[in-house]
């Protein structure tokens, strides 16, 4: 039988200003719901997901939500922070 995998792929973590956890209150909600990947996309910043990559707990995509000349745009298994600020061409 397949196994089924819980993913989000979308989160903010304590870094994002449109949440209110502390990093202990992310890890304990995402461990209690039972998460095998996060692909974290904090606003123009990646350093939560580098963090969490690195303890282990979860399968993590490195993302960002990055802001652009013309918008938003989500980066996913990124290996640095992309600048915000840039074109949407550019940024890609």
């Amino acid at each position: 039988m397949d196994k089924k995998l819980k993913i989000g792929l979308h989160i903010h973590s304590w870094l994002s200003a449109d949440t209110s956890w502390t990093r202990e209150q992310f890890i304990d909600l995402y461990k209690q719901a039972g998460f095998d990947i996060l692909a974290i996309c904090d606003h123009n910043e990646v350093a939560a997901a580098q963090e969490l990559a690195k303890i282990n707990l979860f399968r993590i995509v490195i993302g960002e939500e990055i802001s652009t000349k013309e918008g938003e745009i989500i980066g996913l298994f990124l290996k640095s922070k992309i600048p915000a600020g840039l074109s949407m061409a550019e940024t890609i």
